[in-house]
């Protein structure tokens, strides 16, 4: 099947919301208070035949009634009704809808029939749907809110160069919530419930072809083709768009649970594994590890390798960094002898020149910030270094900006990654944070969590290398 333009779905002229309600907690109210709310500048209509109006707006009897040109209908109905809602959307040439309510395949046979006579209506009317079972979806950029639930609600998505695809609701919406808290700024997100139609493989598509999305971020409990899932990986990954996957259902107890949850058969965890290393997948552990590797791609910066130097005031930074280096495959190798007679001259004598680096506590001051320029920019200058990290463990308030500019402002010529380390809370770090998040260079909480970060920055890198002679090879092939 040729892939379908989502440009219509993403950016409507209008929604039409079937079922919409006065009642604030039900699905349908809550779309039309988030499209009033985030003022989305195209048409929308309450479709009810219960109501002549719904929040002042006026309420129509039915999808025909409706005037005004609908690319989008968002259905908050009882599974029973969906299937001649899909048929009237085809009627009345709306070629997307979004399914919010469950009840199908995942309750029995019963709601397997209702599935598949959704289904038949949607291709026999050439309408492409979301869901069932799911929150739907919204354009942060544009301010389109196909959805209900917890999506719609605060806090509001800053406009980023991020596309989400969650399969989960709640859960991966609070994946999106933390990358957001991290600086994260996002374009898209769908929640993609039970995917009877659009697949995962569909969004990740469309957002490969989507020339704002620059990193595409999904949560995923399965997937119902693998063949489809690798080639899209694999497009995502010769467009130069880093696939962040979190992957759930991986043990015997969570495969249980995803069958259930939306009704995806998992397949072996393994299987799984094996397909993201082909394709150059990011695949991270959870949360935390997701919004790293998100501030260290959306940054733009690529590794040349797993070479790498760090440079901090506290010896037990050091020490740890250490530790995840090895975990990591990280190898911290030794400085050029030019690079270590520089640090010489800048760094303390009671300091350490060799790699790890330490410049002694208390070196973050302002008579400091020249010498800690050089010793940056050599570091950065040495040939046999492919990432920095810089850690400022407890240094805050006016410290921090000072060493923010410092570190922004160094000369990169090989825009080789630099990644902050700083313990310190965010109300201890508000304006040197801002900083660095305007620079793209990450700023994590724990050394080991930088090392981690180097390392898919590593992997990632070398999946782009490889990806012209992968591609090579199976034209070949």
């Amino acid at each position: 099947m040729p892939r379908t333009d989502f440009a219509r779905m993403f950016n409507p002229r209008g929604i039409a919301i079937v079922g919409a309600n006065p009642d604030p907690s039900r699905p349908g109210r809550q779309t039309l208070l988030a499209l009033e709310r985030h003022r989305y500048r195209g048409g929308v209509y309450p479709v009810n035949p219960r109501y002549s109006e719904v929040g002042g707006r006026k309420c129509y009897p039915s999808i025909a009634d409706i005037d005004r040109p609908v690319d989008v209908a968002v259905i908050a109905l009882q599974a029973k009704y969906v299937p001649e809602i899909i048929t009237q959307c085809a009627r009345k040439d709306i070629r997307f809808a979004v399914v919010l309510g469950g009840g199908f395949r995942e309750i029995g046979p019963e709601g397997a029939v209702l599935e598949q006579q959704m289904l038949e209506a949607a291709r026999a009317g050439g309408v492409r749907f979301i869901g069932p079972n799911c929150l739907g979806y919204k354009n942060v950029h544009d301010h389109v809110f196909a959805c209900f639930g917890s999506i719609t609600r605060a806090p509001d998505l800053e406009p980023g160069p991020v596309s989400a695809l969650i399969q989960s609701g709640g859960y991966g919406n609070s994946m999106v919530i933390q990358c957001a808290y991290a600086g994260i700024g996002f374009r898209y997100l769908v929640a993609s419930g039970s995917e009877s139609d659009i697949k995962t493989t569909d969004i990740i598509d469309a957002y490969v072809d989507d020339p704002e999305t620059k990193v595409i971020l999904a949560y995923m409990e399965g997937v119902h083709d693998g063949r489809a899932f690798m080639a899209s990986a694999r497009r995502a990954l010769a467009a130069a768009k880093p696939l962040v996957v979190v992957k759930a259902g991986n043990t015997r107890q969570g495969q249980r649970m995803a069958a259930s949850h939306t009704a995806f058969l998992t397949s072996a965890y393994d299987v799984y594994r094996a397909a993201f290393r082909q394709c150059g997948v990011v695949e991270v552990d959870d949360i935390p590890d997701a919004t790293d590797v998100l501030q260290a791609l959306v940054g733009g910066r690529l590794a040349r390798g797993r070479r790498v130097a760090v440079m901090s005031g506290s010896g037990g930074s050091l020490v740890s960094f250490c530790d995840g280096a090895d975990n990591n495959r990280l190898t911290l190798t030794t400085l050029a002898e030019h690079t270590q007679a520089i640090l010489r001259e800048n760094v303390p004598s009671i300091g350490s020149v060799a790699n790890p680096i330490d410049f002694t506590a208390g070196y973050q001051k302002k008579e400091n910030m020249p010498k800690f320029r050089a010793s940056i920019e050599a570091v950065l200058a040495d040939p046999a270094i492919d990432q920095l990290g810089v850690f400022l463990a407890t240094t805050g308030g006016e410290n921090l900006v000072q060493a923010a500019e410092v570190i922004i402002g160094a000369h990169n010529p090989a825009a080789k990654p630099i990644l902050v380390f700083c313990a310190l809370p965010r109300e201890m770090t508000v304006a040197g944070r801002e900083m660095f998040r305007r620079a793209g260079i990450p700023f994590l909480g724990t050394p080991q969590r930088v090392a981690a970060a180097m390392g898919k920055l590593a992997d990632y890198s070398r999946a782009r290398e490889e990806a012209p002679r992968l591609v090579r090879e199976r034209i070949a092939s």
